[in-house]
């Protein structure tokens, strides 16, 4: 089994600011490849492991296709552009991790409880001063 070596600083800047600026061109080169066996190494399965805990049940392909899509889609269509951002961050798997956390709820939602179990959601450990209607009108 090949040891997979995190990108340094430098490399993780490098290969975003290629993304922003190319596109999905830079994932067909040795470096773009090398860029998709990063996220599937590093990135997948602390993804896989949050999505089971929300209730989900997906596969590292998956999480790495929506790294990718969303970096593709946003550098091109607009001005906010998350390789970009992340390029310029000072730890850029950091933020990239950070977005990949955000495009995983909004592509999957929230979930709830039902309202039958919700005596056993525990109470705020904080005390709200508001007007609150009673909950039995």
């Amino acid at each position: 089994m090949v040891e997979v070596v995190k990108f340094d600083v430098w490399r993780q800047r490098d290969i975003l600011t290629d993304i922003a600026d190319s596109g999905s061109a830079v994932l067909s080169t040795a470096e773009g490849l090398a860029f998709i066996e990063q996220l599937h190494h590093f990135f997948a399965p602390g993804m896989i492991g949050t999505a089971r805990s929300w209730g989900y049940d997906i596969e590292a392909d998956e999480v790495v296709n929506l790294i990718i899509e969303r970096l593709l889609t946003t550098s091109v269509e607009s001005q906010r552009c998350p390789a970009r951002y992340a390029a310029s961050s000072e730890t850029p798997w950091a933020y990239l991790w950070t977005c990949t956390l955000r495009w995983g709820q909004e592509m999957w939602g929230n979930r709830g409880v039902p309202i039958e179990h919700a005596e056993t959601i525990p109470a705020p450990d904080y005390q709200d001063d508001g007007v609150h209607t009673p909950i039995d009108r």
